[in-house]
């Protein structure tokens, strides 16, 4: 009776041995079929986000780079908006109303969690700056700027050649004591009475004043190798300049010189060639046509 006693609990301790060994093969089937669980690692929020520039239709940011970025992501007045690459510290949002306010927030992206939003930044963009800047009337001495009236405008600054010449309330302006047959640069910006918004630029060129084609071109006077033009007075006329065309270059114009008056003498001619000479009459930057006339030296 002990004999069999003694046998049944060698069969049992047996049993639980064969059972222990079957949940721990179990245990490792389980542990191979299921992937091990990796802590993901948390990214930090972007520091220093800040605005850098503003005008009216967009604002520039830039904050402090962070480390394990893959990205960074701008919110709108809680929209997501840009997405800079990790290498850039900086990014512009386009395509605002002038003197709107917008709210901006940034996180980072790590490429498994995003961080947390930064302090939120309020941003008021600037009064819109004038559009449609155009000349609507230009004489010899002055040019009519206008341009589309600016919402919460209080006056607006004309500048001339980078000089500030005018501060109007109303959407236009006259430039006077300009010189004939001149460029000038024209720059308009708006102002609110606390903020100036953006130039718009324009380049104008004055009316050349008229001037009347020399009459009566002729050589009063030629030998081997030299001669003389004369012409008759141009009203209004500073000065004249004579030129010469060249047959051999293709009849193209080179400047003899400049005269205040109405004749000319030319030498180191060649002998029995022909030549064709040109004269226009110029008071300012305004000069006329040039009169021609051929001329053949004495062999």
């Amino acid at each position: 009776m002990l004999m069999k006693h003694f046998v049944k609990s060698i069969i049992s301790a047996l049993d639980l041995r064969k059972r222990i060994v079957e949940l721990l093969l179990a245990a490792c089937m389980i542990a191979m079929l299921v992937p091990p669980v990796t802590a993901t690692a948390a990214v930090g929020i972007p520091q220093n986000f800040k605005v850098t520039k503003v005008d009216d239709t967009s604002v520039t940011f830039s904050w402090s780079a962070v480390p394990g970025s893959t990205y960074y992501e701008i919110h709108q007045d809680g929209k997501a908006k840009t997405w800079p690459w990790p290498n850039s510290t900086s990014a512009t949002i386009t395509g605002l109303s002038p003197n709107t306010t917008y709210t901006f927030k940034i996180r980072s992206f790590n490429g498994s969690v995003y961080s947390g939003f930064s302090p939120t930044l309020t941003v008021t963009t600037t009064i819109s700056m004038p559009y449609n800047l155009k000349a609507t009337a230009i004489s010899t001495d002055s040019i009519t700027l206008s341009w589309s009236a600016v919402t919460g405008a209080r006056s607006y600054e004309v500048y001339k050649d980078n000089k500030n010449i005018a501060q109007p309330k109303s959407p236009s302006y006259t430039v006077t004591g300009l010189s004939p047959n001149t460029s000038y640069t024209f720059k308009v910006r708006s102002f609110n009475g606390t903020e100036y918004s953006r130039f718009t630029y324009l380049t104008s060129t004055t009316r050349a004043e008229f001037v009347g084609v020399p009459q009566y071109l002729r050589p009063t006077l030629y030998s081997r190798d030299t001669v003389v033009l004369g012409w008759n007075p141009v009203t209004g006329a500073d000065f004249y300049e004579i030129y010469r065309a060249d047959p051999s270059k293709g009849y193209q114009s080179i400047f003899i010189g400049r005269t205040t008056i109405t004749a000319c003498q030319i030498t180191g001619l060649s002998h029995g060639t022909t030549y064709y000479f040109g004269v226009r009459a110029c008071k300012g930057n305004s000069c006329s046509d040039i009169a021609s006339v051929t001329v053949t030296t004495h062999q």
